[in-house]
């Protein structure tokens, strides 16, 4: 089982429950608080909420899913509301079939239509929290709720810059639909990479992406480096349908960097947190000196304070390198995989 179908199996152990009062909470708006109608309301909620919270973490109907995708988006959205007042239907009809008795059939009373339209007002109350959350992401959702970064605040993060290797000629290539393509397909390769480290994808930027670890999680297994190594595994799998879709494989560059920044809310129309400081500008240079140096990766010495190097990893320094923008040069380290030798020497120093 991946990150991305525990996640789903968390937010759906979540979610049930959630309906299930929200069938109760029902219950007590139309004053039917005995027991069968408690439980009832309970039952149809549960049995609402399991299909469409599946259905929207991709966990058991991910076919369904992928397929409405597909659509333009005023076709996936009547589709998607059709599939809800399916399934609204049917939660509303179980429920009557598990606890009234005699079952009454299929009634169009006004009890019904008033369960139909709380049931679907609720679903979508959730499918929009959904939605947010993937447009977002779940700890920037969860940051923006808590109101941690209101007020900019000063933290240690540790930041890797990515982009695609000879884009443009690409993009040239092939076309600029088939380079969207080619970039969605890209992005979403990365996603279980970046989900398996603890990794939050801070933003998109052309044919690149930022993303951010706090110390805590970077340090305890060497998550940041884990985590490009893994993309490297993840996108060599599917080479051979990048060779047969684009004609080329997917390659890539990646810079590493960590320190200090201030982190806070900013904007009006459009609200983002953003990063600020000395450590992203240097994250961003770092990985514009993997073009010049000719290096598929490197991280700054810096980011080894934070980091201790696993012993199936080892780096090579290329000395201080004068970066763009920047008064100091700044320490620049390759760091590659070991052989199986290289590994036990490692060890046996102590490394």
């Amino acid at each position: 089982m991946n990150t991305r179908q525990r996640d789903a199996i968390r937010l759906l152990l979540i979610t049930v429950p959630l309906s299930a009062l929200g069938g109760v909470f029902f219950c007590f708006l139309v004053g039917r608080v005995q027991t069968r109608g408690l439980l009832q309301g309970a039952l149809t909620g549960a049995a609402i909420g399991l299909p469409l919270a599946a259905f929207e973490t991709r966990l058991f109907l991910l076919r369904l899913s992928d397929a409405l995708r597909r659509f333009s988006f005023p076709v996936h959205l009547l589709l998607k509301t059709l599939f809800y007042f399916l399934v609204i239907v049917l939660g509303i009809q179980l429920g009557r079939i598990f606890v009234e008795r005699p079952y009454p059939g299929f009634p169009l009373d006004s009890a019904f239509v008033s369960a139909v339209l709380f049931s679907f007002t609720f679903s979508i109350a959730l499918n929009f929290v959904f939605l947010v959350r993937r447009m977002l992401g779940t700890s920037v959702l969860s940051n923006f709720v808590l109101g941690k970064y209101y007020r900019p605040r000063e933290e240690e993060r540790i930041f890797m810059f990515l982009d695609v290797e000879a884009s443009t000629a690409l993009a040239e290539r092939i076309g600029h639909r088939q380079f969207h393509a080619f970039l969605n397909r890209f992005f979403f390769d990365l996603s279980e990479p970046i989900r398996a480290t603890k990794g939050i994808i801070h933003q998109y930027a052309g044919d690149g992406v930022v993303v951010s670890w706090l110390p805590a999680g970077g340090v305890r297994t060497a998550d940041c480096l884990r985590c490009y190594f893994a993309i490297c595994d993840q996108l060599a799998a599917a080479s051979s349908t990048y060779v047969r879709d684009f004609g080329v494989p997917p390659s890539f560059r990646a810079g590493l960097h960590a320190g200090p920044v201030v982190a806070g809310e900013i904007g009006d129309l459009k609200q983002e947190i953003v990063f600020l400081g000395d450590t992203v500008n240097t994250a961003a240079r770092v990985l514009e000196a993997c073009k010049t140096l000719g290096q598929p990766l490197l991280v700054s010495r810096d980011l080894l304070d934070y980091v201790a190097l696993p012993a199936d990893l080892s780096a090579r320094s290329l000395g201080p390198i004068a970066l763009r923008g920047k008064k100091e040069p700044v320490e620049l380290l390759t760091v590659k995989r070991n052989t199986i030798s290289e590994s036990a020497t490692t060890v046996r120093q102590g490394l």
